[in-house]
Parts: C-alpha cells; sequence; structure tokens
C-alpha cells in the first residue's frame, strides 16, 4: 500500500472518529444582543449549583438567568446597566451572584462589582477599584466556603466580605521592573478558602490569614 493511500485511510478514519465523538447541542440560549460601543461580543456563563439554571453576563450590558429545563430566560430576574459585563460568578450556595462591569468609554463610571442575593434581590455594590483604562476587566471568583470575594483589575486585586461588603485587604498592586502596573487578569480561591492565586507577572499566591504573598522559593 502506498504511504498517500495509507494517509488518506487515515484521514479518513480521524474524521470518522471526530463526527462520532461530537457532542450534540442540546440547546441554544438566545436572547443577548450585540455589544455596546461597537465592541466584540463577549459573555461570561456560571451555573447555580443544581445545574438547573445558569446566569450569563454579556457586553450588551444585561445579566440574565436561564432555565436550562425550557430553554427560556426569566425575564423578571433580568438586570441591566450602562457598561459591558466582563465577568459572573455564582456562590456555591446559590445565594449570591456576582457582576463586574467595566469602565466605560467617557470615564463617567468608574466600572464596580454588584453582588445579588438571589432570593431576596437584595443588591450590594462593591467599589474600590480604580480602572487605569477605558474598558479595563476585572476578573471575580468567590470562595468554596461563600463569604469571600476577589475582584483583580489593571490596578490590583481586593479580597471583600460578601456579607458586608467591606474589602478586607489593603489595595494589593504588581508593577514591572520598570514600575509599571500589570494587570490582574485571573484570581481563584483554594477549596479550603485560605489561599488566592493571582495571576499577574506569572502566578502568585496570596496566604489570605497572613496577608501576604507566600514565598514560592521558602521550604515546606
Amino acid at each position: 500500500m502506498s504511504l498517500v493511500k495509507r494517509q488518506g485511510m487515515s484521514s479518513k478514519a480521524t474524521q470518522l472518529t471526530a463526527r462520532a465523538n461530537k457532542l450534540p447541542v442540546a440547546m441554544t440560549l438566545e436572547g443577548h444582543g450585540p455589544a455596546q460601543n461597537n465592541g466584540f461580543t463577549r459573555v461570561a456563563i456560571s451555573y447555580l449549583p443544581d445545574g438547573k439554571q445558569m446566569f450569563s453576563g454579556c457586553r450588551d450590558g444585561t445579566s440574565r438567568r436561564w432555565d436550562l429545563e425550557t430553554g427560556k430566560e426569566i425575564e423578571e430576574a433580568r438586570d441591566v446597566c450602562e457598561q459591558d459585563i466582563w465577568a459572573v460568578a455564582v456562590s456555591r450556595d446559590g445565594r449570591w451572584v456576582v457582576t463586574s462591569i467595566a469602565k466605560d468609554p467617557l470615564g463617567d463610571h468608574p466600572g464596580e462589582i454588584k453582588a445579588r442575593d438571589v432570593e431576596r434581590g437584595v443588591v450590594k455594590t462593591f467599589k474600590g477599584h480604580s480602572l487605569p483604562r477605558q474598558g479595563n476587566m476585572m476578573c471575580i471568583d468567590i470562595s468554596a466556603d461563600n463569604k469571600l470575594l476577589a475582584s483583580g483589575a489593571g490596578d490590583g486585586f481586593r479580597i471583600w466580605s460578601l456579607d458586608t461588603g467591606k474589602p478586607l485587604t489593603s489595595p494589593s498592586e504588581f508593577k514591572t521592573p520598570t514600575h509599571h502596573s500589570v494587570d490582574v487578569d485571573g484570581v481563584r480561591f483554594s477549596q479550603d478558602s485560605t489561599k488566592l492565586a493571582v495571576r499577574a507577572l506569572g502566578i502568585k499566591v496570596w496566604d489570605i490569614q497572613a496577608r501576604k504573598i507566600l514565598d514560592a522559593s521558602a521550604k515546606p
């Protein structure tokens, strides 16, 4: 058998395997519109713990709640704002849904984080980031014990109390050797809620109780 023929058979087999392994689309959730300010469309999503509902946030300025059994939006739960929504997170107990809202193009709105109590409808606003650039995104994460919220942006990261809405850490930022600020574009709590991984100039780990970055070179 020639090499060309063998390669052709291998290619067809790969294509058949790929088609067989392709997951079918269960449903399509429609509702989000185009991004505001002519930007690219971006949708962030997070499930409620029971897996039956989901929240989404989009650069069209809306946060939406979806019923995954019907494939329909729960319209009375929709939240509309004037700025882009960059990230969405749901607490593991299903109580809180948190959205990060970008700085607007004119600088009239500095960007903020909103936490909504799903059952009571109470909304808390977290302000403290000073976003250095238009549209600078904020990443967010909720601790496994449902008590803490972490946020990261172009001016560093913060840790907040979800119950009080107050910051638990001073602003913490990272700079290059030439003293330029570095974006924090990822935050993630450990499973025991005692540490926070922060991505900025590599990945660093913040000890929440000691309130300091762990020394990666230190011996255990």
